[in-house]
């Protein structure tokens, strides 16, 4: 007879980032004391490109169905932004460029049978003049190098939208007694700040306005992240517009929620908006595209391009305007840091105990990894990590990242992307359950608990998995099993799949937007003695250094 021995123990991870682009970089790794050293290990990698693989994100583009005004001149732009990075990297698949100039020809005659008297497009044809789409439009006509009539009529209809939008702002300046009108405020501002950002597309100077929109927004108390960053993005390194400049670079980085492995914007939008179509991903796309332009030496900018390309599902992002947005921010970074085409070999020194290298030559999503274990390096030790790029072109990024699982179990509680509580309540009797002031439990043998876990994150995160340790004298009432007793009906948040094993509990979602989430469940104590609960924890599993734990606790069942 088998008998399965748990340790009381949870399993932790961090990592960090870097790049070489010139000097080597060097990491300081402490081996960890007091851990299981048959978990985990130090894992590290290299590559050339922050990039990755961008082609499921710009065929969505091209192949999306329905073709509304706004998804034509969204394939348009996407073309215009993307095609020679993909055709850089030989991305199987891609059209030709004969190909895409017959599908950017067809685009501009489909436009221009759609659009209205007005000079604007609504989303599909006979539709009204939607500014928002039809400002999109004429950037992408510009981007296409189309002339003509109807490129004239759209200017002139993108041009008027902007002064009513700029007309409208300043009447709410000059009437200090009106009603607060916050929600249409903020759409009149953001809308603005993206009317300037295409017009300036087509080779109109819209600095000057876009001065004036910052000191309306400014006055008016209504200026959302979005318009934000276009209006920085506009006046980047503009030497009269310092002052504001500053100011727009430190509340775009306050607004910013930094982890070990990304970055993203934490930004709120109101009803009005809607009609801008905003969402996190374009949020966090418009910032790095900011950033990029203002301070393109900026440390957060490789988390924030992270942040931007791990928001994807499936290759892709979520809609046309997230997917055209990101494209174009992305394309950016390629232009500022990744033109160079690599030509080096990458190499790692762990102090004295490993050596490895990979060489780079050409455009390629390729990655180098090197792996350590425990057993294989002394607990306590320190150790020089070295990255070193030899060669006349390129860049290297690294990552850097340690699993382990210490052998303490009454660990405090540890926020690293996730902050994660633990409650134990009766299901019946409330003195069937009582909570020590040291934090211990006590609980009568036989009794039915309920154990409800919250963990509270600031910003979206994804593939989540929610995972609670049981003391080895709890059993689970899992409800799956036809034999089960009837488990405590409790009020538990939507997960999307959910595990009850012989000696943990599990909750998983693969998307879980910013708030704090709830998972109860039902266990019935069947042992008597002294018990560890190790600590709840709460991790993306596919970037395991955003982690967090609840504290870990005594539990005696008499």
């Amino acid at each position: 007879v088998e008998l399965p021995i748990y340790e009381p123990a949870t399993t932790e991870a961090f990592a960090t980032y870097g790049v070489v682009d010139g000097e080597p970089q060097r990491e300081k790794l402490l081996i960890p004391k007091d851990v299981f050293p048959e978990v985990g290990g130090i894992e590290v990698e290299v590559a050339s490109t922050q990039l990755q693989s961008l082609v499921d994100a710009y065929w969505y583009l091209q192949a999306y169905p329905y073709e509304c005004a706004e998804q034509r001149s969204g394939r348009m732009l996407a073309t215009s932004a993307m095609y020679d990075i993909l055709d850089a990297f030989a991305t199987p698949g891609r059209p030709t460029r004969t190909e895409l100039e017959a599908q950017r020809d067809r685009d501009v005659i489909a436009l221009g049978k759609t659009q209205n008297a007005d000079g604007g497009w609504g989303y599909f044809g006979g539709m009204r003049s939607d500014p928002t789409v039809s400002m999109q439009v004429v950037s992408a006509l510009g981007a296409s190098k189309a002339t003509g009539p109807v490129v004239q009529r759209a200017t002139a209809f993108a041009t008027k939208e902007m002064i009513k939008a700029f007309d409208d702002l300043r009447r709410r300046l000059g009437a200090p007694e009106r009603k607060p009108t916050p929600d249409e405020d903020t759409y009149l501002v953001s809308f603005a700040a993206a009317a300037l950002t295409n017009l300036a597309s087509i080779g109109q100077d819209m600095r000057g306005r876009a001065e004036q929109l910052h000191a309306i927004a400014t006055a008016i108390k209504a200026y959302p992240v979005d318009a934000k960053a276009r209006v920085l993005a506009l006046l980047a390194k503009l030497d009269r517009a310092k002052a504001i400049r500053t100011k727009l670079t430190n509340d775009l980085l306050s607004a910013i929620h930094e982890t070990a492995a990304a970055a993203t914007v934490t930004a709120s939008y109101v009803e009005a908006e809607r009609l801008l179509l905003p969402s996190s991903g374009k949020t966090n796309a418009l910032v790095l595209d900011a950033l990029i332009k203002e301070t393109p030496d900026h440390a957060l900018i490789q988390k924030l391009a992270r942040g931007v390309l791990e928001s994807r599902r499936s290759g892709r992002w979520r809609s046309t305007q997230e997917n055209l947005v990101s494209l174009q921010a992305m394309r950016r970074y390629f232009d500022t840091y990744e033109k160079a085409t690599p030509n080096y070999v990458g190499k790692l020194w762990l102090g004295s105990a490993s050596y490895a290298e990979q060489a780079f030559v050409g455009r390629s999503t390729a990655k180098g990894v090197a792996q350590a274990g425990w057993t294989s390096l002394t607990p306590g030790t320190a150790h020089d990590l070295v990255f070193a790029r030899d060669g006349s072109a390129g860049r290297l990024y690294y990552r850097v990242g340690i699993v382990y699982a210490p052998k303490q179990v009454d660990l405090p509680a540890l926020d690293a992307g996730f902050l994660v509580r633990r409650s134990y309540a009766a299901a019946d009797d409330p003195s069937d359950v009582i909570k020590n002031a040291d934090g211990s439990y006590k609980i009568k043998l036989g009794a039915k608990v309920v154990v409800t876990i919250e963990a509270t994150n600031t910003t979206t995160r994804h593939g989540v998995a929610l995972v609670d340790p049981m003391p080895a004298g709890f059993e689970a009432v899992n409800t799956a099993l036809a034999t089960a007793e009837r488990a405590v009906k409790t009020e538990s948040d939507y997960w999307e799949h959910e595990n009850l094993r012989d000696n943990r509990a599990e909750a998983f979602s693969m998307e879980l937007a910013a708030g704090t989430h709830r998972y109860a469940y039902t266990v019935r104590a069947t042992t008597p003695g002294t018990f560890i609960a190790a600590p709840a924890k709460a991790e993306e599993m596919y970037a395991p250094e955003t982690f967090g734990r609840s504290t870990g606790m005594k539990v005696v069942v008499e």
